[in-house]
């Protein structure tokens, strides 16, 4: 998995960078930076090893922050972020249930490993921490029109302003989604900057480039992940601000029609999909299904049963009513497991369709 987490990660610097070679020159030097030092130094802000990130922030150049995305608008100042009390208070507006939960939890724990200090969650006027949607609490607006800082039409539902003053911080958004990604970049700030590096005062402001950002993940070539391992999948994911997730998936789907090609040791259920879906929705990523539908069909023909859909012995016959009706039956199993409007029938990699039975059907 570490070399999948860096790989991932270089893939993703290079798609940013050239996404932003189209906002100017001075754009342009700033992402080759980052993507010079995440090469050269193989920097991984993700990592949860804080003398790890400690040596790679060092490296990295004053103007730089170490955020993954980087915002689209960063603004520095010239002071330090300082929390000035021991017992921090964080007042949350407009944001409840699971996700109000999850993204509590982001913050105690994430200020009690930097500073080693609580959280209060209080409804008090002026907390040390204040996050949330100003559309949905009078007092919370009154503070972004008086700083400046109301969410605009640019943010979007998924953008966030991320204010770091020198003893209080602001997160203020449109949607609950931008409340949760702002929080996910203050994550990612207190741990890019362990102890003793200092966090500097800031103002960001950053939405998405791309409102369809997804990773897949082969779980039919090597181990087949549990249930808990795609949730940890999940969290990593959502603090890189994915918002869509799919599975590349071969045999390893254990499905109530054909419950027997799956692997004995570690076949996954549709259902186990269905649940990690509902809990991707609490950090803004969606499931979008995907099943291989025509070529790579080799493990499910080895099955005797199974052997009679093959138009050759590693690829499924698009010409046999008994395969179709195989798919049909696969993907109404699992189309709905998955939480996403898309469903990926993979048809990749059909070298067969000019042998055996099927010469001539092509043209």
């Amino acid at each position: 998995m570490k070399k999948f987490y860096f790989i991932a990660g270089i893939t993703l610097f290079l798609a940013l960078f050239i996404l932003q070679m189209n906002r100017g020159h001075h754009t342009v030097r700033v992402q080759g930076e980052i993507l010079k030092y995440n090469i050269l130094h193989e920097r991984k802000i993700l990592v949860d090893n804080p003398l790890i990130e400690s040596r790679l922030t060092e490296n990295l150049p004053e103007h730089i922050i170490p955020v993954v995305p980087y915002p689209q608008e960063v603004r520095l100042g010239d002071a330090y972020y300082t929390p000035l009390v021991s017992a921090l208070s964080l007042r949350i507006s407009g944001v409840e249930g699971k996700v109000r939960e999850i993204i509590t939890g982001h913050l105690t724990e994430a200020f009690s490993r930097r500073y080693g200090q609580d959280l209060r969650v209080s409804a008090e006027k002026s907390p040390s921490i204040w996050i949330g949607i100003p559309g949905r609490d009078d007092q919370l607006n009154e503070l972004a029109i008086r700083q400046g800082m109301v969410p605009d039409h640019e943010l979007g539902d998924e953008g966030y302003i991320l204010h770091l003053g020198s003893n209080n911080i602001y997160i203020l958004a449109n949607k609950e989604s931008g409340v949760f990604y702002g929080v996910q970049t203050l994550k990612l700030l207190l741990r890019g900057y362990p102890d003793p590096l200092k966090i500097p005062e800031m103002t960001i402001r950053d939405w998405p480039a791309f409102s369809f950002r997804c990773v897949m993940d082969d779980i039919s070539r090597g181990p087949i992940p549990t249930l808990e391992f795609m949730k940890q999948q999940v969290r990593r994911y959502a603090e890189m601000k994915i918002n869509h997730m799919s599975f590349y998936i071969e045999h390893v789907i254990k499905t109530e029609t054909y419950p027997d090609f799956a692997p004995s040791n570690g076949g996954i259920p549709v259902e186990e999909f269905r649940e990690l879906s509902d809990y991707a929705a609490h950090y803004q990523i969606k499931l979008v299904g995907n099943f291989q539908s025509l070529g790579h069909f080799e493990k499910i023909l080895s099955f005797p049963q199974y052997r009679h859909l093959g138009a050759t012995e590693r690829m499924l016959d698009p010409l046999n009513p008994d395969a179709i009706n195989f798919l049909e039956n696969i993907y109404r199993e699992m189309a709905p497991a998955f939480s996403s409007d898309f469903f990926t029938p993979n048809c990749d990699e059909a070298w067969d369709l000019s042998r055996g039975k099927l010469i001539g059907a092509a043209d």
